[in-house]
């Protein structure tokens, strides 16, 4: 993926969390909940049939998106899978099918869309904003809601993002999201690890990461 594509994903995400969580959003996400707001029709099932036909047709793949006789566009859940975290996050990917508009599928339609349910999910920006003692902690996936592998993978984009040499500038949407997401991710570290951890969070006035805090985010220090 081009730079400009990560951009837009994550500007496709800002929007979306605009646009349907303005109040009453706490963590984990629920991505279910999301897509009934946006007007999809979730269903776990291990099956399902296709139009007027009477012939059911096996789910092979943990989720998938399809369209009826009728163009309702429909999220299936491979029930087979019993994590709800892994549900949690195959939600969020067909989400991202359709928030990204894809009309087909592909290896790179399929990166965008595992791309999109990570800044869903665990969005980069508000991952940055997390001490690195925080980020470490055993529990920081409950309050989440993901697996191990995802949280890893989010770790890994905290990285990259945190080694700004001269300090890191969030753009507006990357600023909507942390706005949002904020209370939501001090209730939830409050909850899971403790009044200690939450209080080590610090809001990034006027949009901006200066270099010494960049620094204090990746020391892992011993609460």
């Amino acid at each position: 993926m081009s730079q400009d594509r990560y951009e837009y994903i994550k500007r496709t995400v800002s929007e979306i969390y605009e646009d349907y969580f303005s109040e009453g959003l706490s963590l984990p996400l629920d991505t279910y909940k999301l897509s009934k707001r946006m007007g999809l029709v979730t269903k776990r099932c291990t099956s399902f049939k296709l139009g007027d036909s009477n012939s059911e047709f096996a789910i092979n793949l943990p989720s998938a998106t399809a369209t009826d006789g009728r163009g309702k566009i429909g999220i299936l859940i491979n029930d087979l899978h019993e994590s709800k975290e892994r549900s949690r996050f195959d939600c969020a990917h067909e989400i991202g099918h359709v928030a990204l508009a894809h009309k087909e599928t592909n290896r790179d339609k399929e990166s965008e869309a595992d791309f999109f349910a990570h800044e869903l999910i665990i969005p980069t920006s508000l991952m940055t904003l997390i001490p690195l003692e925080i980020v470490k902690h055993g529990r920081m996936m409950e309050v989440f809601g993901v697996c191990g592998q995802a949280y890893a993978i989010a770790v890994r984009y905290r990285k990259n993002r945190i080694k700004a040499p001269c300090g890191l500038k969030l753009n507006d949407y990357e600023m909507s999201i942390i706005g949002i997401l904020w209370q939501p991710l001090c209730d939830g570290i409050r909850r899971y690890l403790g009044e200690s951890y939450a209080r080590l969070l610090v809001f990034p006035k006027d949009g901006y990461i200066p270099e010494e805090r960049l620094k204090e985010l990746d020391d892992e220090k011993k609460n």
